[in-house]
């Protein structure tokens, strides 16, 4: 019971902080950065900035509290090498992720049910600011992400509860803090997406890579106008696409999954001949 309390403390300690430094960078925002109209106008057109600010913040705090615990924050998240055929495996993850999305979100009576995707996606890929900027902050984004739910939120629930669990907890936890039921709900199904590479290459770059992979796809995806190419291709095609992305998902992701078992197999043999 004793370490269910702290693990649970923890990670309430670790949201509540993320929440406080979220509060803390809208205050400032408004408050302060509204006062000038150039600085205002420059961040609501590059509002990835937000976000990004949010997370570098959050990510000093945890690195000074893990410092105090006498851990380092970077060797518990494991930025480990990973192999070329890891690298290109969940980099098709990403890439099947990125038509699924496309091709589900474009399906006519799904756009017309859940319109949060296509606000949500136009809102974030397609704003007027800096286009170096938006892709930049879509490249190192998900690294602080990783780190938060990945790299300290999942490992602290891996430590102290079945791994299955761990990755359905951590997912509901992302999902609730996008704080829309519909888009909560497709964040934490990536989640759980996203945290496998992780665990397979037990390297933090495993689960960067697939979201970087899945996010750059996306914007590439929109700002060719491939996106308005396929929306037009018509339902059947969409949900063709959709399953298509789908299958490539769980395609390369058996080969990740197959050579990390693969790999742990022959690590317990030579260990076993040691």
């Amino acid at each position: 019971m004793k370490k269910y309390l702290k693990m649970s403390g923890l990670i309430v300690a670790y949201l509540v902080i993320l929440y406080a430094v979220m509060s803390g960078v809208k205050w400032f925002v408004f408050n302060v950065c509204s006062l000038n109209k150039t600085l205002n106008d420059f961040l609501w057109s590059n509002r990835t900035l937000f976000s990004f600010t949010i997370s570098i913040i959050t990510v000093c705090i945890y690195y000074v509290i893990f410092k105090l615990r006498g851990k380092n924050l970077f060797k518990v998240c494991s930025f480990q090498k990973m192999e070329v055929k890891d690298v290109l495996g969940i980099t098709m993850m990403g890439i099947s992720m990125s038509i699924f999305t496309t091709s589900f979100t474009s399906i006519s009576f799904i756009g017309s049910a859940f319109p949060q995707f296509e606000e949500y996606m136009k809102g974030f890929f397609e704003s007027k600011g800096s286009f170096l900027i938006l892709v930049a902050m879509l490249i190192v984004l998900p690294m602080f992400e990783e780190i938060i739910f990945r790299g300290i939120i999942f490992n602290e629930l891996r430590e102290n509860i079945p791994l299955i669990a761990a990755i359905i907890v951590q997912a509901v936890i992302y999902g609730i803090l996008q704080f829309s039921p519909v888009l909560g709900t497709y964040a934490a199904i990536g989640s759980m997406i996203y945290v496998l590479p992780y665990i397979w290459t037990r390297s933090l770059f495993g689960s960067i890579l697939v979201q970087d992979t899945c996010i750059l796809s996306l914007l590439i995806l929109r700002r060719t106008g491939i996106k308005e190419v396929l929306a037009g291709t018509g339902d059947a095609v969409l949900i063709l696409l959709s399953l298509i992305g789908v299958v490539g998902m769980f395609v390369f992701a058996y080969f990740v999954w197959k050579d990390s078992t693969k790999k742990q197999s022959t690590m317990k043999t030579v260990e076993a001949l040691n």
